[in-house]
C-alpha cells in the first residue's frame, strides 16, 4: 500500500485572505482561530498557511444551527436521554 497521495490538477488550495473573503471574516480572525485550534482545518506548507476547498466547505457545514441555543457540538445520546427523563419523572412521583 502506498502512502502516496493522488493529487486533483484541478483542486487549488485558498489562501487566508481569500478564504477571509468568503467568510466575510478579517485576516486576524482566521489567525486566532488556528492559534487556538478553533476555525477550519488548514495546511502549513513550510511558512505558508493554505486551506483545502473540502475543508472549508466542511468547516461551513459544521457551523449550522437550529436555534440560537444550539452549540453544535453536542451529540444527543437518545438511551441517556430517556433514562433522564424516567428518572426526574420518577422523582416528581414521590
Amino acid at each position: 500500500m502506498s502512502d502516496q497521495v493522488a493529487i486533483e490538477p484541478t483542486r487549488r488550495l485558498l489562501k487566508e485572505g481569500e478564504v477571509a473573503q468568503i467568510l466575510s471574516l478579517e485576516v486576524a480572525t482566521l489567525r486566532r482561530w488556528r492559534w487556538s485550534g478553533r476555525g477550519p482545518r488548514f495546511l502549513k506548507l513550510g511558512g505558508a498557511v493554505r486551506y483545502d476547498p473540502a475543508d472549508l466547505s466542511a468547516f461551513i457545514e459544521q457551523q449550522r444551527r437550529t436555534s440560537t441555543s444550539d452549540s453544535g457540538s453536542e451529540v444527543i445520546d437518545l438511551r441517556q436521554l430517556k433514562k433522564s427523563h424516567q428518572h426526574s419523572c420518577g422523582a416528581m412521583k414521590k
